[in-house]
C-alpha cells in the first residue's frame, strides 16, 4: 500500500503557492509483520505480535526518509532501536520481546508442571499491537503517531499513544520547547485545562479525573485541527478513562508557536 502525506494547513499553501516557503511531500509505505512465538512445545500458551508501520520512502532527500524512519523506531520501540530502520527494528523488537516472554513464563511453567498443573493459564498469553502513521503538518512541522495494546500478564493489557513531530524537510525531531515561544507552560497550561471538560465524553468521565488543571506533558502532535495533548492511562484519570485527548484550536495555540513555525 503506497500513499502520499500532504500538508493541510491553508497558510502552508499559501506560502507553497507564492514560493516563500519550501516544503516537502513525504512518500510513505506500510510496514506489516505478524508473528507467534510459542511459549513451550506441545501447549498452546503464545506471545502474537502484530506490527503495522507507515514509513517515508521518498519526497524528500534520502538522508531525511533515514532521519524520519530512524525516529519512527525510536518512537514505536524505544531509544535503543533508533540507529536502525523500521524493518531491522521491528525484527529485533520481536526477538527481544520473545526473550523477556520466555524467560518471564517458562519458570511458571516449571513449577505448574511439578504440580501437575498443566492447563493453559490466561496469563501466559501474551500480546502486543504496535501500530504508527503519519498524523498531521502545521508549518513546517509533521506530527507521527505510535500507539501500542499490549497484554503482559495481571489484571488487564494497557494502550499508550506516543507522538514524535520534526522539521518536515530536515527530519530532525524537535521538542516541545523548540515549537513553543519561551514561557509557555503557564498560558498553555490554561488553554488545556479550558478544554479539558469538552474533550471528555460527559460530566461523570469529567469528573471522575484525578487532575482537572493540567499541563503540557511533552507528548504533543499537531493536525489541521489545532495543537493536541495526549494524556495516557493513569496520567490525570482512573484506567477506564482510557487515553486523553486534548486539542486548543490553532486560533487560541497560535500565540504560542514559536516565530519559525507561524
Amino acid at each position: 500500500m503506497r500513499k502520499c502525506f500532504f500538508a493541510t494547513s491553508v497558510a502552508l499553501l499559501a506560502a507553497l503557492m507564492s514560493g516563500c516557503v519550501r516544503q516537502s511531500e513525504i512518500k510513505t509505505d506500510l510496514f506489516e509483520k505478524n508473528e507467534t512465538v510459542m511459549l513451550s512445545e506441545g501447549r498452546t500458551d503464545s506471545l502474537n505480535m502484530k506490527i503495522s508501520l507507515e514509513y517515508a520512502t521518498g519526497g524528500v532527500s534520502a538522508e531525511v526518509v533515514d532521519s524520519i524512519n530512524r525516529l519512527i523506531s525510536m518512537t514505536a520501540f524505544g531509544p535503543d532501536y533508533d540507529s536502525l530502520d523500521v524493518k531491522e527494528a521491528s525484527a529485533a523488537y520481536i526477538s527481544e520481546k520473545a526473550k523477556d516472554y520466555k524467560e518471564s513464563n517458562l519458570e511458571l511453567l516449571a513449577w505448574m508442571k511439578e504440580n501437575n498443573d498443566e492447563g493453559p493459564t490466561a496469563t501466559m498469553n501474551w500480546y502486543e499491537n504496535v501500530s504508527g502513521f503519519f498524523y498531521g503538518r502545521h508549518g513546517d512541522v509533521t506530527s507521527y503517531v505510535v500507539k501500542d495494546e499490549a497484554y503482559q500478564g495481571g489484571a488487564h493489557g494497557m494502550a499508550s499513544d506516543q507522538g514524535v513531530n520534526f522539521i518536515t524537510i530536515t527530519g530532525e525531531m524537535i521538542s516541545e520547547s523548540e515549537f513553543l515561544v519561551p514561557d509557555y507552560k503557564e498560558k498553555l497550561s490554561q488553554l488545556l485545562t479550558a478544554h479539558l471538560q469538552e474533550a471528555m465524553p460527559d460530566t461523570s468521565a469529567y469528573n471522575a479525573l484525578f487532575i482537572k488543571d493540567i499541563e503540557p506533558n511533552g507528548n504533543f502532535r499537531v493536525s489541521g485541527n489545532g495543537l493536541t495533548y495526549v494524556y495516557g492511562q493513569y496520567e490525570i484519570g482512573p484506567y477506564y478513562l482510557g487515553i486523553i485527548y486534548v486539542t486548543v484550536p490553532w486560533e487560541e495555540a497560535e500565540q504560542l508557536l514559536a516565530a519559525r513555525n507561524q
